[in-house]
């Protein structure tokens, strides 16, 4: 019957916590939420991600998962939904896709696969249904050759709740030694080569005469931070650019921001910090590429610019910057917008009527 519960086993192997693992550990709270049962099974590497998903109280069974030649772990998750008695599989990201769709053939039960980036299409190959958190990215996959599996969209969502409890402005801006009205820019992306912030440093070179007290606020951490820390020195806007790491409370911190930038390069699903942000009445400044510019509408939400075209990306930053009724509209609709249709209750609810219609057609077969 279309009512009754179902029960899911997740599977995601983080190397660290973003926003596909964010997903994920939402996604099954709100399954949870809908009166399904939802697992996650993971290995037990990244420390953030498995007290995020203790402080949804989302189940979840540590297992070495680790690894695309990892032989034992098709075999580990088949027995997993065996013992757990689960209905269908639901795998996120590459190397948990190979693994459970494996696993799936092994249990005899469906394997739906989460793409949330422009991945390879091998891993998801012998999937029942893919699901692409954007138009881009399934536009992507199918242009790559994968056409022997179904692809439907469910974009990313946030959580509403997690916006309630962000600290007053005042009283973040204090910590970080900011001035209530010091101009701020953030950016929220790990610290590697596609997430651009080259070119957004040399933007901030060019700003620096215009904007002398701009701070950018740099979230996120990564293998670049040495070379990054040097390139802000030599491009003497050292004194401009903060590198905070991760943080729990990134919500805090891009709540006093003017405006979010993700000048990434290239590989791109979605941007949920995106979508965060404009939750909080921020809007984006992001590269013109697939995915994201669905997170953001030209114009409407945000700006879209160039990749890796600092003097573009420069342009915008100061158009929003100077032009405060222009950004309080960008944002002001960008926050309606994902009300309307970026949350992660409308995310599990299109999830749960495409795992209803794989397990209709399994049933059928």
């Amino acid at each position: 019957m279309q009512s009754e519960p179902l029960s899911i086993l997740q599977v995601i192997t983080p190397h660290r916590f973003a926003g596909a693992e964010r997903i994920c550990a939402q996604l099954a709270q709100r399954l949870i939420a809908r009166g399904h049962h939802a697992y996650i099974a993971a290995p037990p590497r990244c420390q953030a991600f498995l007290d995020y998903v203790a402080s949804l109280k989302v189940p979840l069974v540590p297992l070495p998962l680790g690894g695309k030649l990892n032989l034992r772990a098709p075999r580990l998750l088949a027995s997993l939904a065996l013992d757990l008695q689960v209905d269908l599989f639901h795998s996120h990201l590459s190397t948990a896709s190979l693994h459970t769709v494996r696993a799936a053939r092994l249990s005899h039960l469906p394997a739906i696969c989460h793409v949330h980036a422009m991945s390879g299409t091998r891993w998801y190959r012998g999937a029942d249904l893919i699901l692409a958190c954007t138009e881009g990215v399934a536009r992507h996959l199918l242009a790559s050759g994968l056409n022997d599996v179904p692809v439907q969209v469910v974009h990313n969502g946030v959580l509403p709740e997690e916006f309630d409890q962000v600290r007053p402005p005042e009283e973040m801006r204090a910590e970080l030694e900011l001035a209530p009205d010091a101009p701020v820019i953030g950016i929220v992306a790990s610290l590697t080569k596609r997430k651009g912030h080259v070119y957004l440093f040399h933007a901030l070179q060019l700003l620096a005469d215009e904007w002398p007290h701009l701070t950018c606020l740099c979230l996120g951490d990564g293998p670049l931070l040495g070379r990054l820390t040097k390139l802000a020195r030599s491009l003497d806007i050292a004194d401009q650019v903060r590198f905070l790491g991760f943080r729990d409370d990134r919500l805090d911190v891009i709540q006093i921001c003017d405006l979010l930038v993700l000048p990434s390069t290239g590989i791109e699903g979605f941007g949920l910090c995106i979508i965060e942000a404009a939750m909080l009445g921020i809007p984006a400044i992001a590269s013109r590429l697939p995915g994201v510019d669905e997170a953001v509408l030209d114009g409407q939400t945000g700006l879209l610019v160039p990749p890796r075209d600092p003097e573009a990306l420069a342009q915008a930053i100061n158009r929003l910057l100077s032009d405060r009724t222009e950004r309080r509209q960008l944002g002001n609709k960008a926050r309606r917008r994902v009300r309307a249709e970026f949350t992660i209750d409308a995310m599990a609810k299109a999830t749960e009527a495409a795992y209803r219609r794989v397990l209709s057609r399994a049933a059928s077969a």
